[in-house]
Parts: C-alpha cells; structure tokens; sequence
C-alpha cells in the first residue's frame, strides 16, 4: 500500500469484487435473509476469490510478464498462449458474453435499488414507477443515461478510477458504521451482535484502505476530486429529502 502504483492498482482489485454485496439488494426475496445471508456473501465471496486467484495464476503462468506490460487483453494473450489463435478468440468472444451477463445483472439490481430510494422518499416517487412488464422503467432510463455520459466522457482507466475511489469512500463509511452501530447498542443496553475479529479487522481494513484512497487522490486528483464531489452532492439531495420527508410527515 505504500507503492503509489501498487495503491492505484488496488483500486481495480476492490472494483473487481465490488459485487459481493448484491445480495443485500434483494433481500425481500431471499428466505431467511437473517440466517442466509451471511452464507451466501461468505460461500459467494470465498467461490470468486478462490476462482480470480487460479485464473490470475494461469495467466502468470502462461504469458512472460514483459508481454503483460501496458495489456488490456490479458485473458486474450493467454488463451492464445495455450490454445492457439483461434483458442484465443473463442475465449475473447466467451469473455464478451460474460461482459454482457454482468450488465444484465447491473441493470436488474442497480433500477431496483434506485426504485426502493424513490418509495422511500415522495421527490423521486416516479423513478418508482414500473410498466407492464413489471420493471421500474424510469429508474432504468436514468441509469444508463448516467452510465452512457461516462462512457462518452471519460477513458476506461478514469471511470475505474472514479468509481473505484467513490467505493472506497462508502466501503469505509459501511465499516465504520459497524462501531456506530456497536456503541449505540451498547447506549441502549441491547445485545451485541458477535463479528469474527471485531474492532481488529474493521480497523485494519479502514487503514489499509485509507491509504489506498490518500495515494490515488495524489496520483489521480481529478479521478478523486470527482468522486468526492458526486458523494457530496448525494449527501446533499439526501439531507434534502430527508427533510421533505420530514415536512410531510409533520
């Protein structure tokens, strides 16, 4: 973490497992979310590392590092390698319909979670609403307007640097909820929840991550000033709603 290069690149690694908490977005759907849920974020989180680390190995294993060096297409050169240039291919074309998996996967959870924000709050109650086939269909429109503005906007290392850095700030806010959370509990006299490595864990992973964040505001200030400014402007519409809320209540 002391590597400004090796801290940069840590922003890839945490995007690319940016994914395990999905489950908590459909909650309402899984049976015994209280007992299940942690089976499954451990059993998913587990399955995808155990998996990134042999693939990781194979193409370490089958491509020179000095033909790693400057590569986007890394799966591309090493299935090549073994298999041959057609082998290659294939496994760029298997790739591809990965990639479009997963942003079948994005474009279910991410309208949905933006439909619950807007049931919760009266301001963005269209972005709740769904056609006939069931799908919050503004939530999505939005979304990929979003999405297709940084497409346009930006290279493919800045948006991985945006987004990874935006993560980090909320992946340390969600641990750091976790002592909130424990001594409030602990204000009102309620049982404590028991969390392995508890307060030794969080706090490493608050530091290591912190730091991470403070070498890529160094060496991405632009990347980074961005993502702080989305966050503030979020808390922002936040506080607003919250108020609205608050007024229509009262």
């Amino acid at each position: 973490v002391i590597n400004p290069a090796f801290a940069v690149s840590l922003v890839y690694v945490s995007f690319a497992y940016s994914g395990w908490n999905s489950a908590a977005y459909i909650t309402h759907q899984v049976k015994d979310p209280v007992k299940n849920l942690p089976v499954i974020f451990i059993t998913g989180t587990l399955i995808v590392m155990t998996l990134y680390t042999l693939l990781n190995f194979v193409f370490l294993y089958s491509v020179p590092i000095d033909d790693l060096k400057g590569k986007v297409d890394v799966a591309f050169l090493a299935a090549r390698n073994i298999f041959g240039e057609m082998g290659g291919k294939f496994v760029a074309v298997l790739i591809s319909i990965g990639l479009i998996a997963s942003i079948n996967s994005l474009l279910i959870l991410g309208p949905r979670v933006t439909q619950a924000l807007a049931e919760d709050y009266g301001p963005l109650g269209f972005l709740g609403r769904e056609n006939r086939n069931g799908s919050p269909f503004y939530a999505t429109i939005l979304l990929t307007v979003i999405s297709l503005a940084l497409i346009w906007s930006s290279t493919f290392e800045q948006i991985m640097t945006l987004i990874g850095f935006t993560l980090s700030i909320f992946t340390i806010a969600s641990v750091t909820g976790l002592f909130v959370l424990r001594h409030r509990m602990k204000k009102n006299n309620e049982s404590f929840y028991h969390t392995f490595g508890y307060p030794y864990i969080p706090l490493f992973f608050i530091i290591v991550e912190g730091c991470m964040m403070v070498y890529v505001f160094a060496n991405r200030p632009v990347q980074s000033l961005a993502g702080i400014g989305i966050t503030l402007f979020g808390l922002i519409v936040y506080f607003f709603l919250v108020k609205s809320k608050q007024n229509a209540i009262s």
